[in-house]
């Protein structure tokens, strides 16, 4: 009879087969803990080694200790299948053919070990922070897109190589250690006399070694994700796990994306007050984000064509590294020079930290990097300015050059109102011949077609009157993989050692030619408009980038931290839809939720919109939201320091002091004087998410907001109008944020004449 009577082992057998499980399994959690401890070591060392190198003693053994742990808890989950197979093992046949096949758990095992670690490295080489939701975000883009680009960017078949030559040598090693260690534990215990009781001991012992390596703990609760935070350093804290527990965590968050909280009105008004905000509306959940425009006869009679260009990667940083005589912003910067009459605020915040997290904010005031792929991509938004320049009669479309299936843009803006969606597709059938990068038709066709789209290709009105344009362009070309397309004349520049040393790339000088070849592309167009006598009278031109160039390594220096977010935001606005009130301080902070504000208050006249920015020409004391701020990072008017709002970034500080504009000095800062920024991140998203849960009376108070609006009446007037010595002046202009008159500058006044707004409620 066997060893229990429900299987045909003996006791030889069953020893056979527990000495065999022992030792294979001790191997692969051996070579598994080499693996990623291997991936720790290079990412200390290339990321981490002034923060680890300052660690106490306590804290660097904390490190390990935990390090073990999540290894010990990763290694057991890839192995988990192979210990629940071995549980149905109760004949000898299955029991044989198990030992046979178990090379393939090894196989596996191993290689998901490897290959999640050398992804957890890139990863945190190109984001600065470890394998996050983010990651599942290239599902929804071009397959061959992102093939293409991580061939470009990355040593993928070097990679490659490598994983395969590890798979060789980790089995090589399996099957010259394994005869070894065999004889080796049975020449120890193999005259010890086991009876049943003491194998069945040995195997639960067994089975509760592996489930506490489940666990990582002997505690209540197992190893999780605070358990990270074993030192002062978040960046080195980042290295505490590894890249299957990274991946699982972000496959969790991923998937709680859709799982919106339940908000109610009563948490809206204790954000409000958070924020700073203390007349609270029990009538109307919006009311604080309602602005009434400034009333001008002239805008409101003459509504002027509206244009944003959302630039590929265009951030601040290549714009202030010294190239010496060589110029990053092309035709662009005969543009923003002070002479021209334009604006150009440089110390400015993208919303979001990619293309869709920033398209979302900048339009729709959402912060989602998801919405457009999500189940509420067809829900309406208060903030969606698309919805107020729809309401104005305005046709609205969207030249990229890209795909419109990219993250199922083109059906989410159709949804959202956007009557023209015009793509790769469609820019090939007008330019069979045009050239292309990985992610589509390049930057000089798109703008070519968004000129054409303004100088002839309009829709009209049931009056036959040609309506008034709000376009949207997303450039592609400044995507990796970079590349400088031909016959455009731009040259990359000669770059010193230490410019090259500062971004970590193999092909910096051409990363530097694509920047300015699509700036240069972005001034072509501005000029074009500016020359067409039509157009240039009445076309509003915005530009800024949707985020910083990747992979420049900020965590590593931490001195340019806040540079990590900042984008430039250019504004043309033709002479006659300038506003007297307007002042511009170049100086000023302002981001991604100031720029729809600025338009609408140029070109909506006297309409009433929702909006949780401010107009970056009015003066901003007149503003609830007077900061620049990113999801990760915000800055109050005063520009004096940086408040991190995430614990993503890997900034060992909660705030630090600035010094002109971006170098970070001190960490000093009280970071109860953040507690308004915070508060306006968590506003930002319970709004959003109150907003899914009621729809209908979102709906309502969308479609209601002008419902009242006649010319000259239902408004309230202060001073200011336009600008525009050929044209009378109006008599009144609507204030915008129910600040009282006597709160505005004086005439003539700047805004330096006003106290600065310090961020705090």
């Amino acid at each position: 009879m066997g060893l229990f009577g429900f299987c045909d082992h003996s006791k030889i057998s069953y020893r056979k087969f527990m000495r065999f499980l022992v030792v294979r399994f001790f191997l692969g959690f051996l070579i598994g803990l080499l693996v990623l401890w291997a991936g720790r070591f290079f990412l200390i060392r290339d990321f981490m080694g002034t923060g680890f190198n300052v660690l106490s003693a306590s804290e660097k053994f904390a490190f390990f200790r935990v390090g073990l742990l999540f290894d010990l808890k990763a290694i057991a989950f890839v192995y988990l299948p192979a210990a629940v197979l071995a549980l149905f093992c109760f004949r000898r046949t299955a029991a044989d053919l198990y030992q046979k096949f178990f090379w393939v758990f090894d196989l596996l095992g191993q290689g998901c070990l490897a290959a999640l670690t050398m992804v957890n490295y890139f990863y945190f080489k190109t984001y600065d922070r470890p394998i996050d939701a983010f990651i599942f975000s290239f599902g929804n883009e071009s397959p061959i897109a992102v093939i293409n680009t991580l061939v470009e960017d990355y040593p993928v078949y070097l990679g490659i190589s490598g994983f395969v030559a590890f798979l060789l040598i980790s089995a090589l090693i399996i099957r010259w250690l394994h005869p070894w260690m065999y004889m080796k534990l049975r020449n120890t215990i193999g005259h010890v006399r086991m009876g049943v009781p003491l194998l069945a001991t040995g195997t639960l012992l067994c089975a509760l070694i592996f489930i506490f390596f489940l666990r990582g703990s002997l505690g209540t609760l197992p190893l999780r994700m605070e358990h990270t935070a074993v030192s002062r350093s978040a960046l080195v804290n980042m290295g505490v796990s590894n890249g299957p527990i990274n991946l699982y965590w972000a496959w969790k968050w991923y998937m709680k994306q859709d799982d919106i909280p339940r908000v109610h009105y009563e948490d809206l008004a204790q954000d409000f007050r958070q924020v700073g905000i203390a007349e609270i509306n029990t009538l109307d959940p919006f009311a604080n984000f309602k602005v009434t425009l400034p009333r001008d006869e002239y805008i409101a009679g003459n509504p002027p064509d509206v244009v944003l260009a959302i630039m590929e990667s265009w951030g601040r940083h290549i714009m202030i590294t010294s190239t010496g005589n060589w110029n990053p912003l092309g035709e662009l910067a005969t543009h923003v020079k002070g002479e021209s009459g334009d604006y150009f605020w440089l110390n400015f915040l993208s919303g979001g930290n990619g293309t869709m997290d920033s398209i979302s904010r900048l339009l729709f005031g959402v912060p989602s990097q998801s919405l457009s792929t999500s189940s509420y991509s067809g829900d309406k938004f208060i903030t969606s300015f698309i919805e107020h320049y729809k309401q104005a009669g305005y046709e609205i479309v969207f030249v990229t050059g890209g795909s419109q299936s990219w993250r199922n843009i083109g059906n989410f803006l159709g949804k959202q109102g956007v009557d023209r969606v015009i793509d790769e597709a469609s820019l090939l059938e007008d330019y069979p011949n045009a050239t292309s990068g990985t992610w589509g038709v390049d930057d000089s066709y798109t703008f070519d077609k968004a000129f054409n789209v303004l100088s002839k290709d309009r829709s009209t009105d049931a009056a036959g009157k040609l309506r008034p344009v709000f376009m949207v362009i997303l450039t592609v070309t400044n995507h990796p993989p970079y590349r400088i397309p031909d016959n455009s004349g731009i040259l990359p520049p000669t770059l010193t050692p230490d410019v090259r040393g500062r971004f970590p790339y193999t092909n910096t000088e051409v990363i530097f030619g694509t920047y300015k070849y699509s700036l240069n592309e972005l001034g072509k167009f501005i000029t074009r408009i500016k020359d067409d006598e039509e157009l240039g009278a009445r076309t509003i031109i915005a530009a800024t980038g949707d985020h910083n160039l990747r992979g420049i390594g900020y965590s590593r220096h931490p001195v340019e931290s806040v540079l990590g977010y900042m984008v430039p935001f250019y504004l043309h606005i033709p002479d006659d839809y300038k506003l007297s009130r307007d002042i511009y301080v170049p100086e000023r902070w302002g981001s991604h939720k100031d720029i729809m504000p600025t338009l609408m208050a140029h070109s909506l006249a006297g309409r009433n919109v929702y909006t949780l920015g401010c107009d970056m020409l009015q003066n901003s004391k007149n503003c609830k939201f007077s900061f620049a701020f990113n999801r990760d990072m915000a800055v109050p008017a005063s520009g004096k320091y940086a408040c991190v709002l995430s614990g993503n970034t890997g900034y060992s500080f909660a705030s630090i002091g600035l010094m002109d504009h971006y170098i970070a000095v001190s960490n000093d800062v009280n970071t109860h004087r953040c507690d308004r920024l915070h508060a306006y991140r968590k506003l930002q998203e319970d709004l959003f998410f109150f907003q899914v849960q009621n729809q209908e009376e979102t709906e309502k108070w969308l479609n209601d907001l002008n419902r009242v609006y006649k010319p000259g009446k239902n408004l309230q007037y202060s001073q200011g109008t336009a600008m525009n010595p050929s044209r009378p002046m109006s008599e009144e202009t609507a204030t915008d944020s129910g600040i009282p008159e006597d709160s505005a500058p004086a005439s003539g006044s700047t805004e330096k004449d006003v106290p600065e707004e310090d961020g705090q409620g």
